[in-house]
């Protein structure tokens, strides 16, 4: 369900629907990766390659976080560190936000 959600979302956005929800992304201030806008690498992740997903937390009835880690090149050791947070008992994305960097511990 929750890929899923994140999937349509990215459709959505692609299609061109105004979508309201903060989208954050960054990498090391010398990475390549720093050059590609929030918007373009919320729309390259492939949520359902993701090796690491998980709820962090307990869940409320405001806010849900999820953690999600997804590798985009399996040659190169960086990975996207996502945190997405879902608002009002997972009704409503609030928040995407992802590093581009080495997988922990740095």
């Amino acid at each position: 369900m929750l890929v899923s959600r994140l999937k349509e979302v990215q459709t959505r956005l692609k299609n061109g629907e105004d979508l309201y929800f903060d989208l954050l992304s960054g990498a090391p201030a010398s990475d390549p990766m720093t050059k590609v806008s929030p918007r373009e690498a919320f729309l390259n992740v492939s949520f359902d390659k993701a090796f690491i997903v998980e709820r962090v937390g307990p869940p409320d009835n405001l806010s849900q976080r999820y953690k999600f880690a997804y590798r985009p090149d399996r040659a190169k050791p960086m990975i996207w560190d996502i945190e997405v947070l879902f608002l009002f008992k997972n009704e409503r994305l609030g928040r995407v936000q992802m590093r581009y960097g080495p997988p922990p511990p740095f």
